[in-house]
């Protein structure tokens, strides 16, 4: 499993087949079946977001701390790999 934080107590998580975004006022959960794209941008500022479309929908992670690149590279990676 996968999980990267952000500043505002936000993650995104992914164990293989879902993947699940919690912030403060709701959470989602996304199949990898549904997901159709996803990716991830370096911000001016160094930090990094990420953000996937789904088949109804999008979602999206930002204020990821550029500390934590390798992660988000391997969550960008393993969810690559599982897509349809």
């Amino acid at each position: 499993m996968i999980e990267i934080s952000n500043s505002y107590e936000s993650l995104i998580s992914f164990d293989g087949r879902v993947i699940e975004v919690f912030e403060r006022q709701e959470s989602k959960r996304f199949h990898i079946k549904q997901i159709k794209s996803i990716e991830s941008k370096e911000k001016r500022n160094g930090d990094f977001e990420i953000s996937g479309k789904t088949t109804s929908t999008f979602f999206m992670l930002q204020n990821i701390d550029s500390e934590q690149k390798a992660q988000v590279d391997d969550f960008i990676n393993q969810v690559n790999s599982l897509m349809e």
